[in-house]
């Protein structure tokens, strides 16, 4: 199992971003916007790394929907990373605490290597480019057993990922596991 870690990945638009991920794979800040290098986007996390357990550089903010969330702001104001919405203040500032805890690891995937993101029923995973079966994205997402149909969502709909096929991972992807019998 994976440490807490940034990942840096490239998106769909072919720039770059980068998430804080705790060691349960969830991302607790995610990058407020993008970058034109790896080289631009490891600044930031750099950043976040020398100045996440002072909590002047964490705002707390009101999503539309009336949820709490926060920010991460550099010494200029400028905002580094974004969490997701909570549904409550206490769980916002355990998020908080988080970052503060996490947000020091030196852990940093997608340097060297190119990693990407990859979302399994709205769970996102990192990783690396390269060639997988059906059977590996099951197992990333924690369905094990012939009775999961896994589909890969595209802007056209869905296409089954049969038993025997292999998807290139060359950018984003997400997939649907649907349970048959």
């Amino acid at each position: 199992m994976l440490k807490e870690r940034y990942t840096v990945f490239e998106g769909k638009n072919g720039k770059y971003y980068f998430n804080l991920k705790a060691a349960n794979h969830k991302i607790i800040l995610r990058s407020s916007d993008s970058y034109s290098s790896k080289k631009d986007a490891t600044k930031a996390i750099l950043w976040i790394q020398s100045n996440c357990t002072n909590p002047q550089f964490f705002e707390r903010r009101v999503a539309k929907n009336g949820e709490p969330y926060f920010v991460f702001k550099d010494d200029t104001g400028d905002i580094l990373g974004v969490s997701e919405t909570y549904s409550s203040k206490y769980a916002m500032e355990n998020g908080i605490k988080s970052v503060q805890k996490n947000g020091i690891t030196k852990t940093i995937l997608g340097i060297d290597d190119v990693f990407f993101e990859v979302i399994i029923n709205k769970r996102q995973f990192d990783l690396q480019k390269g060639r997988y079966g059906r059977s590996h994205f099951l197992e990333l997402g924690g369905y094990v057993g012939p009775r999961f149909c896994l589909f890969q969502l595209n802007g056209f709909g869905r296409r089954e990922i049969l038993p025997n096929q292999q998807v290139d991972v060359v950018g984003c992807l997400e997939f649907e596991v649907v349970r048959n019998d």
